[in-house]
């Protein structure tokens, strides 16, 4: 993988996830397993090989240092620095926003997404 940090040595099940072809891949380990590690170099791969471009790729992680970590260290690879990355709960938090904007759930209150427990509530108790 060329314009870009030098190339690590990785685990064969970290070249596993890396040559992945067939569709998305879901990680899942233990931590300092180096699932960051593994994801960064997929993404590179499938950038720099043009299977995508960097816009059209959404990367998700569990919490924001991680997903801070990733796209630091993405932003240092040519032609990755557009790639979205997200929490899921951010990534949630938006696509409901999105689907109220556009009144696709009109019965939730303009101010249900101040607390998680407040949209909860309020999307439960229309959906029964």
């Amino acid at each position: 993988m060329a314009n870009g940090p030098s190339k690590i040595q990785l685990t064969t099940q970290q070249q596993a996830i890396v040559d992945h072809k067939q569709g998305p891949a879901l990680v899942f380990a233990v931590a300092g397993a180096g699932k960051t590690t593994a994801i960064e170099h997929r993404i590179v791969r499938l950038v720099q090989e043009g299977i995508f471009e960097a816009p059209r790729i959404l990367a998700t992680t569990f919490n924001s240092r991680n997903a801070s970590e990733l796209r630091n260290r993405l932003a240092r690879w040519q032609g990755c620095e557009n790639v979205a990355v997200s929490t899921l709960n951010s990534l949630g938090h938006t696509v409901i926003g999105e689907a109220f904007k556009a009144g696709m759930i009109p019965y939730l209150q303009k101010n249900a997404f101040e607390s998680i427990d407040s949209a909860a509530d309020q999307i439960f108790s229309k959906t029964k």
